[in-house]
């Protein structure tokens, strides 16, 4: 939770170390993150952690809202085409069922 709040609020006032991220990259391992870890919808044959080791859905929810925000300012920030960027994450909607 700390990472990622950190991540979307403080991170991006770093101008150098900020703008030497390539977006695709932290927002394909975000995406990968939300996917695998902090699902909402029981994913039963992805997931890799237990329910007993899993924070609350709450706490899950607060995280994916820093976890979003993070992408978001990893796509406006962006020098160029925003294109990848927004093709990964249509990809990641339109093949993770969160209903």
């Amino acid at each position: 939770m700390r990472l990622y709040t950190y991540l979307a609020t403080e991170f991006v006032t770093y101008n150098e170390i900020y703008h030497s991220i390539q977006p695709i990259s932290g927002i394909i391992q975000t995406l990968h993150t939300l996917k695998y870890f902090y699902w909402i919808v029981d994913p039963s044959h992805q997931s890799k952690t237990s329910d007993e080791n899993r924070p609350t859905q709450e706490q899950i929810i607060e995280m994916r809202r820093y976890m979003l925000l993070y992408m978001k300012q990893l796509v406006i920030s962006s020098p160029g085409t925003q294109e990848e960027e927004l093709q990964t994450i249509l990809n990641y909607l339109h093949t993770v069922p969160e209903v």
